[in-house]
């Protein structure tokens, strides 16, 4: 018999979180455990997050993710690649005011993917934005591009 969970508001869930052994995002009412990855979508967040580092080199903004959490909408994510800009501490869980936030969707064997991972969308006002935009299409066209030769892993 599985317990029925009260919903939660978001500051109910980080409170609830800082005490959980697992990671977990939030929905806007309840915990929503995350899921194992792939050596595949594990490649793809290394290369996305070392190219955005080599682009923002000495830059104010850096490449982030996939084990900080962002706030959005209401909501605790934990994109696969986000990009903050300003000063952020060292020790803080969550990232203030991400521009660009990405999860890299790879195809899995198992359809067991949590619902909510697989329609992740994070709304960030600086989003909207052309720029975010074609940066965002340029992050597309590093992963798209990527060629794995004989014995890498491809997505």
């Amino acid at each position: 018999m599985s317990a029925i969970l009260q919903p939660m508001n978001l500051n109910e869930f980080l409170a609830w979180e800082e005490g959980q052994e697992l990671r977990y995002e939030f929905d806007g009412t309840a915990p929503v455990a995350m899921t194992g990855g792939t050596i595949a979508h594990d490649q793809i967040i290394f290369d996305l997050r070392s190219a955005l580092a080599a682009r923002l080199a000495g830059k104010a903004c850096r490449a982030l993710g996939p084990n900080v959490k962002i706030i959005a909408d209401g909501r605790a994510r934990y994109p696969d690649v986000f990009v903050v800009c300003g000063p952020i501490e060292g020790a803080a869980t969550i990232a203030a005011d991400p521009v660009i936030g990405l999860v890299i969707a790879v195809r899995r064997a198992s359809r067991r993917q949590p619902a909510m991972r697989r329609r992740l969308n994070i709304h960030v006002p600086a989003l909207s934005s052309a720029s975010t935009r074609a940066s965002i299409q340029n992050c597309e066209a590093l992963t798209n591009a990527r060629s794995a030769p004989a014995g890498e892993v491809a997505a």
